[in-house]
């Protein structure tokens, strides 16, 4: 959805983060819009195999500080569907975003930002069973998904040593999915016919305050009305069910609130600490919860920098979760209002090591501990798998758990004499405790994601450049259930067992990606050739299984795409 155009610097934290955020698990990735250029006016135009993308940024009056940033996208995805004869539908999009910034005299700065974007997939399978060689050929669907969120910041400073930001937003997702399977003989099984919108309203607001050069505080407050919208009717069994079963017919709306306070205290030269308090409150179950977070910086050498954190989170579920009516043998109940909050509890190491001006080594193991899961009784299911395709009309209960453990490790070269280069690995171990009380791996736990990239850039006339850039990927295999062989040759269609679930892990998938970019620039212009290409090993990307008509067989359900993107940008 973003351009990284129109972005500045964004944090991205991976647990037990600083107690400004919350209503999150594991991880927090805080994006910025930057300000558009005050002094000139500029202009981007990018045309692709992908798309066309096109920005501008400025001042609105020369001379004046107020400025605007612009960027708008729109996909050519779908006019590539003859040179992707395997892809069943491809998806096209556009999206929209903007940042309008007016700083004033005495009133502070006050800022307007917008994003929006649509995207659309739709298949209709010819309906000629001799053309068909999966049950993937036989389905007819069309997903549509929308988005829309806009805002108005302030921030104006306070003395000299505070300022106050303040906000006010509005966001809004809709999301369409109607699906259809159709049977050897041409009988139509429904599968789906949803219609949900998402609403969300906000407030939010934060003073920072500097009492002296050892001490900063930020303390705040966000208010969020959260609502929800939702026409659902679906398909729990396709394999053994020709009606749809699950219906839904609901709206509702329930206020959360966050306070948080913190603070980063130089306690000596080589100690800092950051520390604070996080409440969250959903009026829906009129939880309050009470999250300490702290974190320790040790300076032991020049080089050597030693941390400890720990923190307490909790998540709310999708809404609908707690307030969805389902239907009872004594008529439509909602059945989970009163469930907790999942909570986890997360503790973190790190140590790193400047081995030189420009080669960084760091190394982070850490610990999660999930509890007040909402499971199912007796059963496998747990909302740390939950998939938004999934229905279901059992009560939960707040008595799951779950455990991360693994170790993050990062070895980054900056550039410098005209090449950079990077290294990550995460190695990891994903377990959850269902209503069942078994242990079992968790639908992510592939245990291994490794990326090594790194570029080059030569000059090659005055002020021209050609730079190469790749990446290596290994990314260890998804889990899901083993087949239950006997039951799916028997319906024509892939039926998991699900009391083995996620016991069984697809291949590790080795990705390499390259690209080339050649730029000429002028004094008033710039012109660049850019050549992308991806999976270069053609690895095959498991999406799932599937019932072979012609040798009523199951197989892999697999996707195979080496695409090159060209694309000619130009700014000016």
């Amino acid at each position: 959805m973003f351009n990284s155009n129109m972005l500045s610097n964004s944090d991205f934290f991976t647990g037990a983060f600083p107690s400004e955020y919350g209503n999150a698990l594991s991880g927090v990735f805080d994006i910025n819009l930057r300000t558009g250029n005050n002094t000139k006016r500029e202009y981007v135009i990018q045309l692709g195999s992908y798309g066309v993308d096109f920005g501008a940024e400025g001042p609105f009056t020369k001379g004046k500080k107020a400025s605007y940033l612009f960027n708008y996208r729109y996909s050519t995805y779908g006019l590539l569907q003859d040179l992707l004869p395997q892809v069943t539908g491809l998806p096209s999009y556009s999206d929209l975003s903007l940042k309008l910034n007016f700083p004033t005299k005495n009133a502070g700065v006050f800022s307007f930002w917008s994003i929006n974007g649509m995207g659309s997939i739709h298949y209709v399978n010819e309906k000629d069973t001799s053309k068909w060689e999966t049950n993937y050929d036989s389905y007819d669907y069309d997903i549509h998904y929308n988005l829309t969120a806009s805002g108005l910041n302030h921030r104006t400073t306070i003395g000299n040593s505070s300022y106050l930001f303040s906000s006010v937003s509005f966001s809004a997702t809709e999301y369409i999915n109607r699906n259809t399977y159709f049977k050897p003989d041409l009988k139509e099984i429904p599968v789906s016919d949803q219609n949900e919108v998402d609403y969300k309203y906000s407030f939010s607001s934060f003073l920072n305050h500097k009492f002296n050069n050892r001490h900063t505080n930020k303390t705040g407050l966000i208010v969020n009305r959260i609502q929800y919208k939702y026409d659902v009717a679906a398909n729990t069994d396709v394999a053994d069910n020709d009606r749809l079963d699950f219906f839904v017919k609901s709206s509702d709306f329930a206020y959360h609130y966050q306070f948080y306070s913190q603070s980063k205290i130089k306690l000596t030269k080589n100690i800092d600490i950051n520390s604070g308090l996080h409440f969250l409150l959903l009026t829906t179950n009129n939880e309050v919860n009470i999250e300490p977070r702290i974190g320790i910086n040790l300076q032991l050498t020049e080089k050597n920098r030693f941390s400890f954190a720990y923190g307490k989170h909790s998540k709310i579920e999708p809404l609908r979760i707690y307030l969805m009516e389902i239907k009872t043998d004594s008529g439509f109940e909602i059945l989970n209002k009163n469930l907790n909050l999942t909570k986890a509890h997360h503790f973190i190491l790190g140590y790193d090591w400047k081995i030189t001006q420009d080669l960084h080594l760091r190394f982070e193991p850490y610990y999660q501990k999930l509890f007040d899961v909402p499971v199912i009784q007796d059963s496998s299911f747990s909302m740390i798998n939950y998939d938004n395709e999934m229905y279901f009309s059992s009560q939960l209960f707040s008595k799951g758990k779950g455990t991360n453990i693994g170790i993050d490790i990062t070895l980054e070269r900056f550039m410098k004499n005209g090449y950079y280069y990077l290294l990550t690995t995460s190695l990891f171990d994903s377990k959850y405790i269902g209503g069942d009380g078994v242990e079992r791996n968790t639908r992510y736990n592939q245990n291994l994601v490794l990326n090594i990239l790194g570029g080059k850039e030569w000059q090659t006339k005055k002020n021209n450049t050609f730079s190469l850039n790749g990446k290596f990927t290994i990314l260890g295999g998804r889990r899901y259930a083993p087949i239950d062989v006997e039951k799916s040759i028997s319906s024509q269609f892939v039926v998991y067992d699900n009391s083995r679930v996620f016991e069984v892990q697809a291949p590790t998938n080795y990705y390499v990606d390259i690209s080339m970019n050649y730029t000429i620039n002028k004094s008033k212009w710039s012109h660049s050739i850019i050549l992308q290409i991806k999976n270069l090993l053609l690895q095959k990307e498991l999406l799932g299984h599937a019932y072979n008509f012609r040798s009523n067989s199951i197989e892999p359900y697999e996707l195979t795409i080496m695409f090159p993107y060209i694309s000619y940008k130009i700014f000016f």
